[in-house]
């Protein structure tokens, strides 16, 4: 079985109860995507089971793994409905809370002072890619209908639960709505064939917890084919402050190695492009 088959399948086993997924999926309608961020589309063998256990799925913690929502209901929570404006049937978008706090003792001010200087760093790591280790912060989505089902995991996940159980989001929506939804999606639906597969190596960059919402992309005013927007009578000046996002292109991803080039600006200014190279090996026996 494919790799997006095995990484959305072993991701919905985690929870508790497990959602064995291949029970399922009616026989012979399972179409694989060749990535995670398209996913596994199939018609629902038992609709109601698998509404029922994405209801009650829980974390290892015993929280709710699913935000849940449905275009069709008007007293749900109107931002992730919005979120969920191309879903089929009932959404369920994974959502992520905050660590349970320590029991350990509270830091002294030159803790403090530490973590401020770790927080500089990485605004200024922003200029240089991606860091080589960051934390999962992907999220399944789930959109179910009685004649189909869509299942994959979107890059970013922005959907909040706080500690009152209320459900916000993040300001990561944006980051997902522009390249996941817009560019990845909607754009990549409608171009050519053989273009498609480009848009499964490029991103656009706007300000996420990716990048410590410290780069997009530059200003209309400073591109010199567009900078003339900015002397239009009235809108101009607001135009010309209009961010246009950054690029990041996957050469190679991997599980084992990434290539990467990403050009982007700071939000303040300062522009750079870099390529990063990063992985694993086991030559001295590491691993």
């Amino acid at each position: 079985m494919s790799d997006t088959y095995q990484r959305i399948a072993g991701r919905l086993a985690g929870f508790m109860p497990p959602i064995p997924i291949g029970k399922y999926i009616e026989t012979g309608t399972l179409q694989v995507a060749k990535t995670t961020l398209d996913g596994i589309t199939f018609k629902p063998k038992d609709h109601d089971g698998l509404l029922q256990a994405l209801r009650v799925a829980r974390t290892d913690l015993g929280d709710k793994a699913f935000a849940a929502a449905s275009l069709d209901r008007n007293h749900e929570h109107w931002a992730l409905k919005l979120s969920l404006r191309r879903t089929e049937g009932t959404g369920f978008r994974e959502t992520w809370r905050f660590p349970p706090l320590s029991d350990r003792p509270l830091t002294t001010a030159a803790g403090r002072l530490d973590r401020r200087a770790q927080q500089l760093a990485g605004n200024y790591a922003g200029q240089f890619g991606d860091l080589v280790e960051l934390p999962d912060i992907s999220s399944l989505h789930v959109g179910l209908a009685e004649h189909k089902c869509n299942i994959h995991i979107d890059k970013t996940g922005f959907v909040l639960e706080g500690v009152d159980k209320d459900v916000s989001l993040t300001p990561d929506f944006l980051e997902h709505l522009v390249n996941e939804l817009v560019f990845k999606t909607d754009i990549k639906g409608i171009a050519p064939h053989w273009a498609k597969r480009a848009f499964d190596h490029v991103s656009l960059v706007y300000p996420s917890s990716e990048s410590n919402f410290s780069r997009m992309g530059p200003r209309l005013r400073q591109v010199p084919l567009l900078r003339e927007l900015g002397r239009l009578p009235g809108v101009g000046p607001i135009l010309g402050r209009v961010p246009l996002p950054g690029v990041k292109i996957d050469f190679l991803n991997s599980r084992k190695y990434k290539l990467t080039a990403m050009a982007s600006c700071g939000l303040t200014g300062g522009c750079s492009a870099t390529l990063t190279f990063g992985g694993t090996h086991d030559l001295f026996g590491s691993k």
